[in-house]
């Protein structure tokens, strides 16, 4: 496993920290809220807020016109607006939150491999990271179907093992972020006096369009077939140029590589919509002269391509709406209708709607109508398209069609079952779903819960 004790933070202390943080948040909007007038059957906290700011100061009507003394108005006027302004959700998580999660930028910015930029991304440097981690950004390269081979060489440090060492790589595009998933890995070489070093080969043609780096990764001597790779080293390269031009060898001993640094490894690190809302805050604002109880509206958010799908029902963002986790509907004894899920961040709405990868956890179906008539309903069918570890983002999008499916689906609103989609699998949208049984009511397909915080 990567050490977690210094360097970059590994995927698993990521995923602790956004979901610790999208927890907490997630149940901030309903108890505070913004203060606005539509809240006082909620009895947010917010809206509290702003009652005691209008029954002190008065609201500018006959019906409140606020305490008889002007001059203790003004004494108690900052700190009312103050008190107005943190009991709204917004402001709370923005306030509480903005130094630490910049704070986790620069300490990622701080931490990467000399050489390393992880500075570019809508947000920043966490943003990056998890696009490496995930690979699953469109815009990294197709990884590499050849597998690299060792040859033992001398003028190295490496040390004799009988056993010896396994090596993977990526490739990388135009930023460091911008990183294939890894190729297989080669077949494991011994090293013997007086070998100590490695001699990279293995890569056939030339090197891709878009491709700037070759990233290797290498056990230590020794390790066994399931042990992790760690970064060793990144070679610069030339798109066009033929792989045997490039003489790589692999001389550091294991106390050169970096254990804070593995390969990526297919949506290990996905963020859920409650973090990167709060990310969104965390470098957001409230816009100049807007009026009481408006949100504060998002400058930048999470790259949709790290943050996947919860279900309608859950929490999606703040102003994301609920078909934005749509995939598609049934009105029994009539045709699917296609969704469309959010696949791209939405600034021009104020927040902010959040854009999402698709849904890394499955899919499946909820009852939206009660479901009458006929026998049980049991869904038969359902085709869907979908990425994976083997068909990343960066490739063509795969469709899946599965036929003698027997799911049944209880009859009322808000009944669910899961559709069993193999794990691993980033579905993207859903385009026919049959269902037997019942003859009426609404049946809706949404992405299962990845995670619950």
């Amino acid at each position: 496993m990567a050490a977690p004790q210094t360097g970059l933070p590994t995927a698993g202390a990521i995923v602790t920290v956004l979901d610790g943080l999208g927890a907490w948040f997630k149940r901030l909007p309903a108890a505070h809220g913004l203060g606005q007038a539509s809240e006082s059957g909620a009895g947010t906290i917010g809206y509290y807020g702003m009652q005691a700011l209008a029954s002190i100061l008065g609201d500018g009507s006959s019906g409140t016109p606020g305490i008889d003394s002007p001059d203790l108005q003004t004494h108690l006027q900052s700190g009312l607006n103050t008190l107005a302004l943190n009991s709204r959700y917004d402001v709370i998580g923005a306030t509480l939150c903005r130094q630490m999660l910049t704070g986790l930028d620069q300490f990622i910015v701080q931490r990467a491999p000399a050489g390393w930029s992880l500075i570019g991304t809508s947000v920043g440097a966490l943003d990056a990271l998890l696009l490496r981690m995930n690979g699953v950004s469109a815009s990294a390269p197709a990884p590499t179907a050849d597998t690299p081979t060792l040859t033992p060489a001398t003028g190295g440090a490496i040390p004799e093992n009988s056993t010896g060492s396994r090596v993977q790589v990526s490739l990388v595009g135009a930023s460091d972020w911008l990183e294939s998933l890894p190729s297989t890995a080669s077949t494991q070489v011994a090293m013997a006096a007086p070998k100590s070093a490695y001699t990279l080969a293995g890569l056939s043609g030339n090197v891709p369009v878009g491709v700037t780096k070759l990233r290797v990764y290498r056990q230590l001597q020794g390790a066994g077939a399931g042990d992790p790779y760690y970064w060793y080293q990144d070679v610069a390269v030339t798109a066009g140029t033929a792989w045997s031009t490039y003489t790589m060898t692999l001389r550091q001993p294991d106390m050169g590589l970096r254990l804070d640094i593995q390969p990526p490894s297919w949506l290990q690190a996905m963020a859920l919509p409650e973090a990167a809302a709060l990310m969104a805050l965390a470098y957001g604002s409230l816009t100049p002269g807007a009026g009481a109880g408006a949100a504060m509206a998002y400058q930048a958010m999470m790259d949709p391509s790290n943050v996947a799908l919860n279900p309608g029902t859950d929490f999606l963002g703040v102003g994301t709406p609920a078909a934005a986790a749509l995939f598609g509907s049934k009105v029994l004894g009539g045709a699917w209708t296609n969704g469309t899920i959010q696949t791209a961040n939405d600034l021009t709405v104020a927040p902010g709607i959040q854009g999402f990868a698709g849904s890394s956890g499955g899919l499946q179906a909820r009852v939206t109508a009660t479901l009458s008539g006929g026998s049980a309903a049991v869904i038969t069918a359902i085709t869907y398209t979908y990425y994976d570890a083997t068909h990343p983002p960066s490739g063509t999008v795969q469709t899946a069609t599965v036929t003698g499916l027997s799911v049944s689906l209880a009859d009322a609103i808000g009944s669910t079952a899961d559709l069993g989609i193999p794990a691993g699998r980033l579905v993207k949208t859903v385009t026919a779903l049959t269902v037997t049984g019942r003859t009426t009511g609404t049946i809706l397909i949404e992405a299962k819960a990845p995670r619950t915080i």
